[in-house]
């Protein structure tokens, strides 16, 4: 469990320096629509390489609210991210 403490406060480090991005680039502006927690789920997932049961078992919540942060999370992303339409 140690372990997971470590990732997870490691994690929330990594999410205050991605909140510090300049609010300006595409990447800051997408990253700062997320909620913390989403933020948190995939640094872990793709920062950490952590699956979604590792992650379900360190934060202590469902395997189904994980995966359901993660969706959301990216889905959120790629609308931010998608230019404009004409």
């Amino acid at each position: 469990m140690r372990y997971c403490a470590n990732i997870v406060t490691s994690s929330i480090r990594l999410g205050m320096q991605l909140q510090a991005l300049d609010a300006s680039s595409v990447l800051g502006q997408a990253m700062a629509g997320l909620t913390p927690n989403e933020r948190r789920v995939l640094d872990l997932c793709y920062g950490e390489g952590m699956t979604h049961a590792e992650i379900a078992s360190c934060l202590d919540r469902p395997l189904g609210t994980v995966k359901t942060w993660i969706r959301k999370a990216i889905r959120s992303m790629r609308e931010h991210m998608q230019p404009p339409s004409e």
